[in-house]
């Protein structure tokens, strides 16, 4: 008994020399960290957040609207192009510059066989450029909107000569027979080579020396660009030397 009471008597004593320490005193210092930052810090730091914020906005949306300016701009210059590119393209057509295909007529022209009678001219029994000057005329007043001679393409500028027994048409050679295909309504350039006094007159010159002359109505044609040069001498455009 006397033992117990001396056990408890040094544990009591120590209690005393060594004190607990309370389980909130680690909190204190975090309390004290805290405390030592100003209040109206934060509330800096949130304004400051939300300018930038709304300064980013701005941005965004003026961004935006330089975008749909320039996609306003580019939609433009795409229709502009395209308005071009069509104006480039029925200039092309015009020129003779692309392949056309539509219905049309082949006109086939060629020498007699015959022989000619003595004392009579021979050149009664061949195909001149006059022959074909006046079918070229017939079938452009009959509406035809493209025409080939021996695949060689009919514009604006293209003369046809005679040399010798052969025709210069665009600067190039070319022999018998003259097959020329026209482009536009086959009804409408038949019944013009029928009523044209020029090509009755062909008609009969035809029947009479024997010189070939065949008309031919097709369903699709095919016709070939103009391969050629063009040249001005003179022309400039916009009167610009």
């Amino acid at each position: 008994m006397a033992g117990g009471c001396v056990i408890l008597g040094v544990l009591f004593t120590m209690g005393r020399a060594f004190p607990q320490v309370p389980a909130s005193a680690g909190s204190i210092g975090e309390a004290s960290a805290r405390e030592e930052v100003p209040q109206d810090t934060f509330a800096r730091a949130v304004e400051q957040l939300e300018a930038e914020q709304k300064a980013l906005k701005g941005m965004v949306e003026s961004l935006e609207k330089k975008l749909q300016s320039y996609q306003q701009s580019a939609a433009r210059r795409r229709a502009s192009l395209a308005e071009i590119a069509r104006d480039l393209e029925a200039h092309k057509i015009m020129a003779g510059l692309v392949v056309l295909a539509g219905p049309g007529l082949k006109v086939v022209m060629d020498d007699s066989s015959k022989q000619p009678v003595a004392g009579d001219n021979p050149g009664r029994y061949l195909i001149h450029d006059y022959h074909l000057r006046d079918v070229l005329s017939a079938l452009w007043l009959a509406g035809a909107e493209a025409i080939t001679i021996n695949g060689e393409r009919v514009i604006n500028s293209t003369s046809v000569y005679c040399v010798g027994s052969t025709l210069l048409v665009n600067n190039t050679l070319l022999s018998p027979p003259y097959e020329l295909q026209a482009i536009g309504s086959p009804d409408s350039m038949e019944s013009r080579l029928s009523s044209s006094r020029s090509i009755q007159s062909i008609r009969s010159e035809a029947r009479t020396y024997g010189l070939q002359f065949s008309v031919q109505k097709v369903d699709k044609l095919a016709l070939p660009p103009y391969k050629g040069v063009f040249s001005p001498r003179y022309a400039s455009i916009g009167g610009k030397k």
